[in-house]
């Protein structure tokens, strides 16, 4: 597992696990860049020429002597440019590693060493929505939205107000007659009295503050987003409407909470526990499992 330099690519962040230091470094926050917003079409680049250049020299410097292998996840796999994506990785060397939903929930529920078994596993990734049922180690039934942070970002910014807080309005109205249409699929999933955990952008940055021993209340989500993160997202898009090549990354994050409250109230859950580890816990256990 030490030859190899490990490389995350989420839509939250481009992240390396240096196989000499053995630690996570984060590239960047936000490496995504959406167009196309007017017909509401997802069209995701990555490696805008500073980010482009900046991870080169980071490779060159880092990580040439070490054979490395990126992962890149469903929001990239499914993008216009994705194929551009995989040649510019391979063209440094790199080996691209796809991971599908099933896949990712896996790899982040086994960054997980303590949580027992029965649960239900939510997903809130930049390009799907994941519901899975996990027991005895593996998933019994999923469901998929796809609907992630991006769309969530796409359908904020398409609205046509400067008021930010009627754009939020609106923004909740349209996730909430989303959510009614698959609510009776999802409510099979929450059956019986399963645990909860829930894996988002919006969770792995909660302060512990805001934790009911190992569980988040619903009602603590709400006074995070409201103590803590609205005023910088409604800042950011004050800055946005003035200047739009902002790194949008914070008022995905508060969008992505918004959503996650409206999930909660409509399957009717009150607690989860939360997975603050990302993949990359769990990716050098997969290159083993994958023979890479």
């Amino acid at each position: 597992m030490s030859y190899f330099n490990i490389i995350e690519l989420s839509s939250n962040s481009l992240k390396v696990i240096s196989a000499n230091e053995n630690k996570v470094v984060y590239l960047c926050s936000s490496p995504i860049n959406i167009i196309d917003l007017e017909t509401g079409k997802i069209n995701v680049r990555i490696f805008k020429k500073k980010i482009l250049n900046n991870f080169k020299d980071y490779y060159k410097n880092k990580l040439k002597s070490k054979k490395s292998i990126c992962f890149m996840t469903g929001i990239y796999c499914n993008s216009s440019n994705s194929n551009t994506i995989k040649e510019i990785l391979k063209g440094l060397n790199i080996n691209v590693v796809s991971l599908d939903s099933k896949e990712e929930i896996m790899l982040s529920y086994n960054s997980l060493n303590c949580i027992s078994e029965p649960i239900i596993y939510i997903d809130l990734g930049g390009g799907t929505t994941d519901f899975a049922f996990i027991k005895d180690n593996n998933i019994k039934k999923q469901e998929t939205l796809y609907f992630g942070g991006v769309h969530l970002l796409i359908l904020f910014l398409n609205q046509r107000s400067d008021d930010f807080e009627e754009r939020i309005e609106i923004f909740k109205n349209l996730i909430t007659s989303f959510l009614a249409v698959n609510k009776n699929q999802l409510k099979e999933l929450f059956t019986n009295s399963n645990s909860v955990v829930i894996s988002s952008s919006v969770t792995k940055n909660i302060s512990d503050a805001f934790l009911n021993e190992e569980y988040l209340l619903k009602t603590s989500l709400i006074n995070y987003m409201e103590d803590k993160m609205k005023i910088n997202a409604k800042n950011l898009f004050k800055t946005y409407l003035i200047d739009e090549n902002q790194d949008l990354f914070l008022l995905k994050i508060y969008l992505t909470g918004i959503y996650l409250d409206i999930i909660l109230s409509e399957i009717g859950i009150e607690k989860f526990q939360i997975n603050r580890r990302g993949l990359h816990y769990s990716l050098k256990s997969y290159i083993d499992d994958s023979n890479l």
